[in-house]
């Protein structure tokens, strides 16, 4: 007899996690389910932990070689389940646990949506809420509000499973094929799901940059063009260049992370400042040279002759000096907007008040100020 919901679980070396899983849900007040897990060819003792709580609870192993693909274990376990003809898909993650009534409220509350998704409490080494959110697909394809504990109507993943070749971003790509799908979802607002947090979590995070996972999720969608590009113009610091290899500085990396996401959009981003700027952006001008600043501009206490800033960082001193090589900077900079500008455009000044004089020289009546908040700035 087939079950009204299928829990479909892919799981990778969770053994120590699963057992905590399989009581939340012998604890559920809905009982008319199945379980598919997927262990991908775990390295650890999976298996023999999964195996005995068959007595229990009805459970599918799908014992396969593992994909290393998270996208590929989805799929395949969805794949499965939907072969024995379940009404309703829910998601589980291996490592996490469900309240007692997490089922019964989900299948009550799906109704006649494509899809039903619940917020969730934060456990381990991090406690706090996780509330997901229905953004537009203009904000979604920017970044992912929703998470990975959707419950969906069988036919919605029939035609719309996981993306096979994903090794991350598999739920965010998911969230973007139904929205451009038209299918209408609900957010059942009760924390009844909760995500474990542990260092495999940040390990993740840090593992991917998120430009190229955003790029890799975003892969073949059919996503309208923006209407229009815009024209941003950023201004850089007077004594660092701007790139990647600067991690020191929160302005530099901000300028790196927002030039990135302006070009991903399709926008067009002019970038000017200090000679070895290399951050990705339609065009850089070079406003000065560090011999400028040295030799031409009356010198500066941050860049003594030999000094590496790369391996030393940047000399934060306030001088006479440092003053007058940022008025120089400013100059040259609002000359070389000035020359490039064009009626609309953005003109991005990330120390804010600090750099109002190039505002004022350049007259861009679009001028934003995404600073982070630094005193004095």
């Amino acid at each position: 007899m087939k079950a009204k919901v299928a829990i479909c679980i892919a799981s990778y070396n969770r053994a120590e996690f699963l057992p905590e899983l399989f009581d939340s849900i012998l604890a559920q007040t809905f009982e008319d389910y199945h379980i598919y897990i997927g262990y991908d060819g775990s390295t650890d003792h999976s298996l023999q932990i999964i195996q005995p709580w068959q007595d229990q609870l009805p459970i599918t192993i799908l014992d396969y070689e593992e994909t290393a693909r998270i996208g590929l274990n989805k799929h395949r376990v969805v794949e499965r389940a939907l072969k024995d003809g379940p009404n309703l898909i829910q998601m589980l993650d291996s490592d996490d646990t469900i309240e007692p009534t997490f089922l019964e409220k989900s299948v009550e509350a799906i109704g006649k949506h494509d899809w039903l998704l619940s917020w969730g409490s934060l456990f381990g080494s991090r406690s706090g809420t996780v509330e997901g959110y229905i953004t537009p697909l203009e904000e979604m394809r920017l970044r992912n509000r929703l998470h990975s504990w959707g419950m969906f109507k069988s036919h919605v993943l029939r035609k719309h499973n996981y993306r096979t070749d994903l090794s991350f971003g598999e739920d965010w790509n998911l969230w973007l094929r139904l929205a451009i799908a038209g299918y209408k979802g609900v957010i059942l607002e009760e924390h009844l799901y909760n995500q474990r947090w542990h260092e495999s979590n940040l390990n993740v995070a840090q593992k991917y940059n998120y430009a190229e996972m955003r790029g890799k999720v975003l892969e073949g969608l059919k996503l309208q063009a923006i209407d229009r590009p815009y024209r941003f113009h950023l201004l850089g610091l007077v004594h660092l260049p701007v790139s990647e290899h600067f991690m020191a500085c929160a302005f530099t990396q901000k300028i790196v992370k927002l030039s990135k996401m302006l070009l991903s959009l399709g926008h067009e981003v002019f970038l000017y400042g200090c000679e070895g700027s290399d951050a990705p952006c339609t065009q850089f001008f070079q406003t000065h040279t560090l011999h400028d600043i040295i030799r031409e501009w009356g010198g500066d206490n941050r860049y003594d002759i030999g000094y590496d800033w790369k391996k030393l960082g940047f000399k934060h001193d306030i001088s006479a000096k440092r003053t007058e090589v940022t008025k120089k900077y400013y100059e040259a900079a609002a000359v070389a907007i000035n020359r490039h500008k064009m009626r609309d455009d953005f003109l991005l000044l990330f120390q804010g008040y600090y750099q109002k004089p190039v505002a004022d020289k350049v007259g861009l009546y679009l001028t934003i100020e995404p600073g982070v908040g630094y005193r004095g700035s």
